[in-house]
């Protein structure tokens, strides 16, 4: 019979948190903490590593009140300690790409991005953890996807070669696929895809009066039916449903009623 796996989410919204703890019940037993000291306290207080995944909320609560990237220290600090620990950082940030390149470079394996589904969340927990012969990058290794993940998050809109990457990287091209995949998680041309369809929702929520053509080009695809074939593949519905959508939740009443509340 199959182990189930230990699972330790650290995430200070209790929603998010029955929301993990209801999609890994069937084959985990998830612990929980709502802070990064709470998290390392159960850590230290462990006589060895008892869990066989981590999924951590880049940003966390502070004394005081507030955020701050706490859960990026945490990655940091837990894979210091136990570089072979899968670790999953999620965040909801608007602007999240100087958190999701220090989460990669600390240790992460993986990210998502909230509101994520629960195939998102299953077939990230299978790609970090049914690997049994993937072992923690080298610091070399991670210095140089970090440093590939911070030109992409720098450079959008612009269409760069694999070679380029591979010159950055200081590595060939197949190597820097083989690398990318295995450190970060997902193929390179799939990440930049995604990097740049998170580009054009926020030029879509930002600028809902733009064309689509522009919000394409700018977003960094070629034309208008690549952008429109692959955001209906990522998002399940077509940029202009999108605005279509986002227009008329604006116009609720419930959600003005709630905005005067708040």
């Amino acid at each position: 019979m199959k182990r189930r796996l230990r699972a330790l989410v650290v995430e200070d919204d209790s929603r998010i948190r029955r929301l993990v703890e209801d999609i890994l019940e069937p084959t985990a037993t998830v612990e929980s903490a709502g802070d990064a000291d709470e998290a390392l306290r159960i850590f230290i207080a462990a006589p060895r590593q008892r869990f066989d995944l981590v999924i951590v909320d880049c940003l966390l609560p502070i004394p005081g009140g507030g955020v701050a990237p706490r859960g990026v220290e945490l990655i940091g600090r837990l894979h210091e300690r136990y570089p072979t620990l899968p670790i999953i950082a999620i965040t909801g940030a608007p602007d999240a790409d100087a958190l999701i390149v220090a989460a990669f470079r600390g240790g992460a394996r993986d990210l998502l991005r909230k509101p994520f589904g629960v195939e998102d969340l299953r077939a990230s927990v299978a790609r970090v953890t049914l690997q049994p012969h993937r072992r923690g990058a080298p610091p070399r290794t991670r210095e140089a996807i970090a440093r590939v993940l911070t030109f992409l998050a720098e450079h959008t809109n612009q269409h760069v070669s694999l070679g380029a990457l591979a010159q950055l990287a200081a590595m060939s091209r197949s190597h820097l696929s083989r690398t990318f995949r295995h450190t970060v998680g997902v193929p390179l041309r799939v990440y930049v895809r995604n990097l740049r369809l998170e580009h054009a929702q926020k030029i879509l929520a930002g600028s809902p009066a733009s064309s689509l053509t522009d919000v394409a080009l700018d977003a960094g695809f070629y034309d208008l039916p690549h952008f429109d074939k692959a955001f209906r593949e990522r998002y399940g519905v077509s940029p202009s449903e999108f605005l279509r959508r986002r227009a008329l939740a604006q116009h609720d009443p419930r959600r003005r009623r709630a905005r005067r509340t708040a």
